[in-house]
């Protein structure tokens, strides 16, 4: 028996209403979506830094992977790690290493301009951006841009062995299905990169498409 409002009187186990207690089940039903639809969200982000967590990642880079294969497009993937995070960390103690990482997936999350691109923390103090059809000059440029942004941070890193502040080191593939027989093959790639721009000296780029290096 529903009254005014849409409200329904609530029973005990004989069947007999308890006074003053009712239940509107639109309210609760709307409430329960919203709790589900943060719970969903929760699961797909990385709790420190609110970027996508690696979970969200290989899911987006899978869909992203199966868009270029049917569509020929490119597909840039940036992968972007905190020089000597281990040595900031021994020196400046955890919370002030959080409080670093949260203001590099800051920088990181603002290059993500457009609603398919994807900033995520990879892991520990690797993060990642995929940018979805960005060929090699958008790619480069928008690394170029990252550096500039974390070294205007002015972080100081006393214990680097790179720069007297916090600085990064990224990796680029910029590929088409063609090159790329599955969605790991590009992060292997860019990962590829990533070890080559840490052998240069850090706080650099090195880049992967498959025009300039097949």
């Amino acid at each position: 028996k529903k009254l005014e409002n849409g409200l329904e009187p609530i029973y005990d186990h004989v069947r007999r209403p308890f006074k003053r207690l009712y239940l509107n089940r639109a309210v609760t039903q709307n409430y329960l979506q919203g709790h589900k639809k943060r719970i969903e969200q929760l699961s797909l982000t990385d709790s420190l830094t609110t970027l996508a967590n690696r979970r969200h990642f290989d899911s987006i880079l899978n869909n992203e992977f199966k868009r270029i294969q049917r569509n020929d497009s490119y597909i840039s993937l940036l992968m972007i790690d905190v020089d000597h995070f281990k040595k900031f960390n021994d020196l400046y103690g955890h919370v002030e290493g959080d409080f670093c990482l949260q203001k590099i997936a800051t920088e990181i999350s603002s290059c993500a301009q457009r609603p398919q691109d994807l900033a995520a923390r990879y892991g520990g103090e690797e993060f990642a951006l995929l940018i979805p059809e960005a060929n090699r000059a958008g790619a480069i440029a928008i690394a170029q841009a990252l550096l500039k942004k974390i070294e205007q941070l002015n972080i100081l890193h006393e214990s680097s062995e790179t720069s007297d502040h916090v600085t990064i080191s990224i990796g680029i593939a910029v590929l088409t299905a063609k090159d790329a027989k599955t969605p790991s093959d590009i992060i292997k790639l860019a990962d590829q990169q990533l070890y080559k721009a840490k052998s240069a000296g850090r706080n650099c780029m090195s880049i992967y498409d498959e025009d300039f290096n097949s």
